[in-house]
């Protein structure tokens, strides 16, 4: 074994892991970036310092018997030193991750402040948004919503003129336009108190003025159609009341009717005598 077939050792740049260690012991703050990439480094570098000293090694064993001794000293000193730097740089990966893992959690911490901060940001935005715009806006739909009501008022009565004028009216006079519904179709949607719910300018939605949806049935009858409602039960009240009146009348007057095989006793209470 000659000194040419010793792999001669190169001066080796210094690694990343090298760098980071020397700043985590300074205690300076680490990059999670940097400590990832020292970690690509020293873990592909690990597998080709294995490699080499085993290469060495056998070099080494293959010269035993023509090598000088000063030629195997140094190959076994080669040979320790590929090993060493492959073990420093196993121990150099199990500090790595752990640094990696420390760093992480606080890039996480800290993506979470700064979540935090773009937060207030949309909040205090949202905040003076709401303090400017807001009561007018709620104003806008109160004033609609009474609108609204009016409207669907006046509606209400002109149907119930169409219906009063239809029970009277002759056939020869002419029919009155249609009501087709309520709101309008150019409007295009539903009620707005139906479907519209607003809180009060400070946001809370149990206040006083605070606009919610009518979700109840009851809710969203109008007073006009309460009203009708108790119109059409007076109504029926007296419609079954003159039912019954009638279903008297007829019984008393069939009371006198003299029927086969039946005696009637005299209103007076007197039979007659034979």
């Amino acid at each position: 074994m000659s000194a040419s077939t010793i792999p001669q050792k190169a001066k080796a740049a210094p690694m990343k892991y090298q760098s980071i260690l020397k700043a985590q012991a300074e205690g300076r703050k680490l990059a999670s970036a940097e400590i990832r990439a020292a970690i690509d480094e020293a873990a592909a570098a690990l597998p080709s310092a294995r490699a080499e000293a085993d290469r060495i090694e056998k070099q080494r064993k293959a010269s035993l018997l023509t090598a000088s001794d000063e030629e195997m000293e140094k190959a076994e000193r080669q040979v320790a030193e590929r090993r060493r730097t492959a073990e420093r740089i196993e121990v150099a990966l199990d500090v790595l991750r752990g640094l990696l893992t420390t760093a992480e959690a606080q890039d996480a911490v800290q993506q979470v402040k700064e979540l935090e901060e773009a937060f207030q940001q949309k909040l205090g935005a949202l905040e003076g948004a709401w303090k400017k715009s807001y009561p007018g806006a709620l104003a806008t739909v109160k004033k609609l919503l009474a609108l609204e009501a009016e409207a669907e008022t006046a509606f209400r009565l002109w149907s119930l003129g169409q219906e009063r004028w239809a029970k009277q009216a002759d056939e020869n006079q002419p029919p009155l336009a249609e009501a087709t519904g309520f709101p309008s179709r150019p409007l295009g949607l539903s009620l707005l108190r139906r479907m519209v719910q607003m809180p009060d300018a400070q946001g809370r939605l149990c206040a006083e003025d605070a606009i919610l949806p009518r979700s109840d049935e009851m809710l969203r009858c109008s007073g006009l159609e309460r009203l009708e409602s108790l119109d059409e039960h007076a109504a029926s009240v007296r419609a079954r009341k003159a039912e019954f009146a009638e279903m008297i009348r007829r019984k008393e007057a069939a009371f006198d009717d003299p029927q086969v095989n039946k005696v009637n006793r005299p209103r007076n209470g007197n039979y007659p005598v034979e």
